[in-house]
């Protein structure tokens, strides 16, 4: 019972340090030990170097002696464990220890059953996790998305097997994080058939998973935009703001999502509407700004945001509105604005400032057009998730975790529009 009761504390955001003894006290009962004694701030370096490694195979060493019943048990709690692991974005290294013990005990009990397809998604996602962590080279990198791509596939076809149908809780969340594997190995069109399809089947069987849904409409749109079907993106992208905008209200998912409408009419057909991308990067922008009066951070895109919305000035040759927008970004900067009182939203009919500080950067925006002849990626300071950090989305019915929540790729080809680094997928 801990095990369960320490998955939905992490869902609903408690600190890992609270739930990790729940996880450990589940595992003593079922291991039949007691936990190694804390360390003292006394006791030598070797002393504790020994204890250390000693906890490492701490697990292990104690499965032989288990009934099929309860290495059963212990495969289940390892699994939870994981999903912890993932939500709270904490301890890989153990949780991947005890993950690779379950299953070592999967293969040898032959296990065939829900659990065991939701086991392969988790072994995927920590697999992802752990590597991206460690930030390893690019070759590492890639070897580690095709492994969890496979236990993906794992996982989703043993589900089939099950069922004989996709029509189960558990498919969409592995077909979304299939067509995320593929978008991270620049596979556009396997990503877009993927996503398509976890959509289908949500929208056949109704599920209410409403955020995962919303996270997949996103990526899909953003998928079909690094193939060019810009039309394709904007519709889908459309329905996500729309939908994101009556399910969250003023909210950095929200906010991301105009910005990635704006950026799609900006780039499309590698001219650009410059009117639809500005009415978006506005949009965008109003939401920012109630965030912040709110005493809320901004989303991670609002330093491109702000770059965004000085090029389509530029372009369209509307410098004498820099001004206003500049002073609405200070103002959603500035910690005196954060007080409960109306933020005073100026228009382009307001007082002109001394342009010496506030007009556009002719040479910057520039140097950023010949930028876009050469790169599209990732904004190397942003971070992936849709809230500032990175939760996992969660399947309500299902209880495993979504890759496309965790640190995408985002702009992952090489196509020449962007003029910096922008990570963007969800």
């Amino acid at each position: 019972m801990s095990a369960y009761e320490s998955l939905q504390m992490s869902r609903i955001k408690y600190r890992y340090e609270e739930i990790l003894p729940l996880l450990e006290a589940a595992e003593q009962e079922l291991l039949k030990t007691k936990k190694p004694e804390e360390t003292s701030d006394q006791m030598s370096l070797t002393t504790k170097l020994f204890r250390k490694k000693s906890e490492k195979y701490f697990a292990a060493k104690h499965v032989n002696s288990l009934t099929d019943a309860e290495k059963e048990k212990l495969n289940l709690l390892y699994q939870l464990w994981g999903n912890v692991c993932t939500t709270c974005l904490k301890d890989f290294d153990k949780a991947v220890e005890r993950i690779r013990i379950a299953y070592d005990l999967l293969k040898e009990l032959k296990l065939k059953n829900t659990n065991t397809a939701r086991f392969y998604s988790t072994m995927a996602d920590l697999i992802l996790n752990k590597s991206r962590l460690q930030q390893g080279n690019a070759l590492c990198e890639k070897s580690k998305i095709k492994e969890a791509l496979e236990f993906y596939r794992k996982a989703y076809e043993l589900r089939m097997e099950l069922t004989q149908s996709e029509h189960h809780p558990d498919i969409p969340v592995y077909l979304a994080n299939i067509g995320s594997c593929y978008y991270q190995l620049e596979e556009g069109e396997n990503a877009i058939e993927y996503y398509r399809r976890s959509l289908r089947v949500e929208d056949e069987m109704v599920i209410d998973n409403e955020e995962g849904y919303l996270k997949t409409l996103r990526n899909l749109a953003l998928a079909l935009r690094d193939v060019d079907k810009y039309e394709d993106a904007i519709d889908f992208g459309e329905r996500c703001a729309s939908r994101r905008m009556e399910l969250l209200g003023i909210h950095t998912d929200t906010a991301r999502t105009y910005y990635l409408l704006g950026l799609f009419y900006y780039e499309r057909n590698h001219r650009g509407d410059m009117r639809s991308a500005e009415e978006n990067f506005n949009e965008a922008l109003k939401i920012e700004e109630q965030l912040w009066k709110q005493g809320k951070p901004h989303s991670v895109d609002w330093e491109n945001l702000k770059r965004r919305i000085q090029m389509v000035l530029a372009r369209t040759e509307q410098k004498m509105k820099y001004p206003a927008y500049k002073r609405r970004f200070d103002n959603a900067e500035r910690k005196s604005t954060q007080e409960p009182k109306e933020t005073v939203i100026l228009s382009d009919d307001d007082p002109e400032v001394d342009s010496s500080d506030d007009s556009v950067d002719e040479v910057k925006v520039e140097q950023m057009e010949e930028s876009n002849l050469k790169s599209k990626c990732h904004d190397s300071n942003s971070s992936d998730s849709d809230e500032g950090d990175t939760r996992s989305v969660v399947s309500k019915d299902s209880g495993i975790s979504s890759l496309a929540s965790f640190k995408g790729q985002g702009d992952k080809f090489n196509k020449p529009k962007t003029a910096w680094k922008e990570n963007l997928q969800s």
